[in-house]
């Protein structure tokens, strides 16, 4: 007797959303919000992901920055350097 036997994994859909938003103007000595929200919207686990973007420090220095999630124990990894000269 032959069985025939058929198996089909629903296929991954793949997809990232990333908002940012921030502060149109500010006055000189007032704080700058620079939000970026970064959601895996795939049916799948992300692993290794990596994402690059410039944040406008040539007009502020940042002095906090802040990650967070409700949803998962991650790591972050949050590089940034200035033009700023302190002479």
């Amino acid at each position: 007797q032959i069985i025939k036997l058929s198996a089909y994994d629903k296929p991954s859909s793949l997809g990232v959303s990333i908002t940012k938003r921030g502060n149109a103007q500010v006055m000189a000595g007032q704080s700058m919000r620079y939000d970026l929200t970064v959601a895996n919207t795939s049916n799948v686990p992300l692993e290794s992901f990596f994402w690059h973007d410039k944040i406008p420090y040539d007009v502020a220095r940042p002095t906090t920055l802040t990650t967070g999630t409700y949803s998962a124990r991650l790591n972050y990894r949050i590089l940034y350097k200035t033009n700023y000269n302190a002479t």
